[in-house]
């Protein structure tokens, strides 16, 4: 259904329109009241919509906005999935877990396209079919393509007991044990996610006609302006139709009676057209979480300590990002061990078990030693506890080893923790300095 230039859909199940954007027909009737009095209002009105002009702009493919969209998601990517995926659990099931990635190519690429593709829909469908080697297969469902439906128990929101889907005029549905779902950026009871660049479409786009003028600005100020001053309107007339006579151009000699001057443009226009492209640089870097000087505006930074600020908030907004997809995988990984074990009757258990994002950053690190390992050398946390803070490393396991091999060594992992503190802190005088 089209009303004006809106695209309106929906969607009826079970007695009710779901939600797809847009909740009612009177909140489009209001917006679109809006928009006729307000050339800014947004054109973007459902995810359908804003979902399908992110991918045109990340092609290069959109009638505006397409300068900074693909390194806005390709960054945003690449720092939300890290190095890749890590699981903690039991030998057996690493070694089923191994084997479930290396079939399904479940590498740093994958997950990137993956990472992109929360971008373009803000939500993953992962659905898991049956093979003959007894190792699911894993296959992803775009929103875009399918207009699958998520179904929830109606008292528990976390319960999501089916997917309903259509492929040509066929309908599809997967059971719970058969995939994994992944939302961003939307409420607790919502099951349609928010692509990225949702609420920013229009200021990308203003950027872009931002740009445009300054162009036309250049271009102006680019083609300098002779004015001739003379006594009386006949005489200037006169000189003005000698120059059309003799085709004149810069550069070419003239000589006349008059007082000759050329004209230049103030710069407020220039100056205005400068701070607006600035301010919408600013607008999208806040609203994407990356750091406006990771899409070439660097002198937009005035100082390192500012650049640090921004830089530690895009990785704050990062690690958020990756506890939704860590919980989303450790769904996936535990029903595929089910499927597994349903038909090898194996006994793969994903109890204490999860799958992790491996971030290995500078920060992190320096979280970890200016922050866990004092804490830790206090007593204020157990030694799983610091392990598993560090990256890569199943805690339960790790910790075991390390109290092994300070029993060998006559000692308590504490006690050697502390005494090699002591060894980094000591300065070249000899006296100790206490971890702060």
């Amino acid at each position: 259904m089209k009303l004006g230039r809106f695209e309106i859909t929906f969607k009826r199940r079970r007695e009710r329109v779901r939600e797809f954007g847009i909740q009612s027909l009177g909140s489009v009737l209001l917006e679109l009241e809006q928009f006729r009095g307000n050339s800014n209002a947004n054109k973007y009105l459902s995810r359908a919509s804003q979902a399908a002009e992110t991918i045109r702009k990340y092609r290069g493919q959109a009638v505006l906005g397409n300068q900074l969209v693909k390194n806005i998601i390709n960054t945003r990517s690449a720092f939300t999935v890290g190095r890749g995926l890590n699981f903690v659990g039991g030998e057996a099931e690493k070694e089923f877990v191994k084997k479930f990635f290396e079939v399904n190519r479940l590498g740093l690429g994958y997950l990137q396209h993956l990472a992109r593709e929360r971008c373009f829909e803000g939500q993953i469908l992962l659905a898991l079919l049956p093979s003959t080697d007894n190792i699911p297969r894993v296959r992803f469902l775009s929103w875009l393509d399918t207009s699958y439906d998520v179904n929830s128990d109606p008292f528990d929101y976390s319960n999501i007991l089916s997917v309903d889907y259509q492929v040509g005029h066929r309908e599809q549905k997967l059971r719970q044990e058969q995939f994994a779902f992944f939302k961003f950026d939307t409420r607790l009871n919502s099951y349609e996610g928010t692509p990225l660049l949702a609420g920013i479409l229009n200021q990308i786009e203003n950027l872009d006609v931002a740009l445009g003028s300054w162009r036309s600005i250049n271009d102006k100020f680019s083609k300098p302006t002779s004015y001739w001053k003379f006594d009386d309107s006949n005489t200037a007339e006169a000189f003005q139709a000698q120059l059309k006579e003799i085709n004149w151009k810069w550069g070419d000699p003239l000589a006349g009676a008059g007082d000759g001057q050329v004209l230049q443009l103030g710069y407020g226009p220039y100056t205005s057209m400068l701070e607006e492209i600035s301010c919408n640089a600013k607008i999208i870097a806040g609203h994407t979480g990356v750091p406006v000087h990771y899409f070439g505006f660097a002198d937009l930074l005035n100082n390192r300590a500012v650049a640090d600020d921004i830089k530690a908030m895009f990785i704050n907004v990062s690690e958020i990002e990756q506890a939704e997809w860590s919980q989303g995988f450790t769904d996936l990984v535990g029903r595929a061990m089910a499927m597994f074990n349903q038909v090898t009757s194996g006994g793969l258990s994903m109890v204490g078990a999860r799958v992790d994002i491996e971030v290995v950053s500078e920060e992190a690190y320096k979280r970890i030693i200016e922050l866990w390992f004092p804490l830790y050398l206090d007593g204020a946390i157990t030694l799983e506890t610091f392990l598993s803070k560090v990256p890569s490393i199943d805690e339960k396991t790790e910790a075991a080893k390390v109290i092994a091999e300070t029993k060998l060594r006559g000692g308590t992992p504490r006690a050697l923790g502390r005494a090699k503190a002591d060894d980094i802190t000591r300065p070249a005088n000899g006296e100790s300095e206490v971890i702060q």
